[in-house]
C-alpha cells in the first residue's frame, strides 16, 4: 500500500489493521501444519453489536449525572479525558477492551454538561428549552436510519474515493475547529459565521453534519469487514467505539444547530 493510500485510510477501518491485530492476538493458528480458528477468539457483527449497546449504556449513565449536575469541569474533563481513550484506542486497537467504555464513560460527561448548556443558550438563559435536545436525538437516530439505509442498499458504498474525501474534509473541519478555538482565546471574537444562526453559519454546519454521515459508512464496515477478516474479539469494542464516535459528533453538530436556530444568535 503506497503512503498517499495510508493517509487516507480510515484509522479504524483500515484493513491493515484487521490482519495485524488477527495476526497479534493468535485468532488463527498453526497446528502440525494446518491452520486451526479458535472461534471463541472471533469478532462476529452481533458481539459487536452487543459491544454498541453497552458502550452507549454507559455514556448514557454519565450523560445524565452530567446533564442534572453540569459544569464546565465536568465538560472539559469528559472532553480531554474522551480525546485521549479514542487515540490510546486507535494506535493501540487490543486495549480497546479498556479504552472504549473509559470514552463512554467521558463523553457521556462532556455530553451531559453541553446539552445543557445549549439548551440554556436555546432558553432565555435562565429557563432551558429543553425541546432541543429531542430535536437532536431524533435527528442523530434519523442520520443513523439513513446512511444505515444507503449502505445496506449499496446507494453509498466505502470506496476509496469517498474514504480520501471524508477524511481530507475531516481534516479541513479540525483545523477550522482549531483555529476559531484559538482566535476567540485571542480576543478576536473567532471565525465569522461560525457556529451562529447566519445563512453561512447554518450552511455549515448542515455540511459538517454531512460529513459526518458520510463517516458512518466506514463505520459499518468495520462490523461487516472485522467479521469477514476473522478478527480478534476485541475488535468488537473497537468497531462499537468507531461508531459510537461518529454518533457523538453528529448529535453535538445537531444539537447546536438547533440551539442557534432557537436563540436566534
Amino acid at each position: 500500500m503506497s503512503n498517499r493510500r495510508r493517509f487516507f485510510s480510515n484509522p479504524f477501518s483500515d484493513s491493515s489493521r484487521f490482519e495485524r491485530s488477527r495476526q497479534v492476538s493468535g485468532t488463527i493458528v498453526s497446528q502440525g501444519g494446518a491452520i486451526a480458528i479458535d472461534p471463541s477468539k472471533i469478532m462476529t457483527k452481533s458481539g459487536a453489536i452487543n459491544k454498541t449497546f453497552i458502550l452507549t449504556g454507559i455514556l448514557l449513565i454519565t450523560a445524565i449525572y452530567s446533564f442534572l449536575n453540569p459544569s464546565m469541569t465536568l465538560m472539559w474533563v469528559g472532553l480531554i479525558g474522551g480525546l485521549i481513550s479514542v487515540f490510546v484506542a486507535s494506535f493501540k486497537p487490543e486495549t480497546s477492551p479498556i479504552s472504549a467504555p473509559i470514552y463512554a464513560a467521558f463523553e457521556g460527561l462532556f455530553i451531559g454538561s453541553i446539552t445543557m448548556l445549549y439548551a440554556m443558550i436555546a432558553g432565555d438563559g435562565v429557563t432551558p428549552d429543553y425541546g432541543i435536545i429531542g430535536t437532536a436525538v431524533l435527528g442523530t437516530l434519523g442520520v443513523l436510519v439513513a446512511m444505515i439505509t444507503a449502505y445496506k442498499t449499496g446507494l453509498i458504498k466505502p470506496t476509496a474515493k469517498l474514504r480520501a474525501f471524508v477524511v481530507t474534509a475531516i481534516g479541513a473541519i479540525l483545523f477550522i475547529y482549531m483555529a476559531n478555538i484559538l482566535i476567540s482565546l485571542f480576543g478576536f471574537g473567532g471565525i465569522p459565521y461560525l457556529h451562529t444562526a447566519h445563512p453561512i453559519g447554518i450552511v455549515i454546519t448542515l455540511v459538517v453534519i454531512g460529513i459526518a454521515a458520510l463517516s458512518l459508512i466506514f463505520d459499518f464496515e468495520i462490523y461487516e469487514k472485522g467479521e469477514a477478516m476473522m478478527a480478534p474479539k476485541y475488535m468488537e469494542w473497537f468497531a462499537g467505539l468507531s461508531l459510537l464516535v461518529t454518533l457523538v459528533w453528529i448529535y453535538v453538530e445537531i444539537l447546536k444547530l438547533a440551539a442557534i436556530l432557537s436563540s436566534g444568535d
